[in-house]
């Protein structure tokens, strides 16, 4: 699990991010957060999940929001109500 970083919708699939690749799976967003650890898997906004381990830096974005940028480089937006949960479970 640690080898995913990221997880977008696609419509009805999910796009999920991993390490070394990009799979396309035929599940759903809902679905997957489901089936993965709460305790690293964190709702960003209606169309992401993310791997907590895998985000290297947080900054304050529009409207109460936060940006978190991967290790990978790849930045992500969370909502305001998706970045409160992300303050508490990074202790920010």
């Amino acid at each position: 699990m640690r080898s995913i970083l990221l997880i977008e919708a696609e419509g009805s699939h999910t796009r999920v991010h991993l390490a070394d690749g990009k799979p396309l799976l035929h599940r759903s967003l809902a679905v997957m957060e489901a089936r993965l650890p709460a305790s690293i898997f964190l709702r960003a906004n209606r169309s992401q999940l993310v791997n907590r381990l895998a985000i290297a830096h947080v900054e304050p974005w529009f409207s109460g929001g936060l940006k978190a940028t991967l290790h990978n480089g790849v930045s992500l937006e969370f909502s305001r109500r998706q970045a409160q949960t992300l303050r508490e479970n990074l202790g920010l």
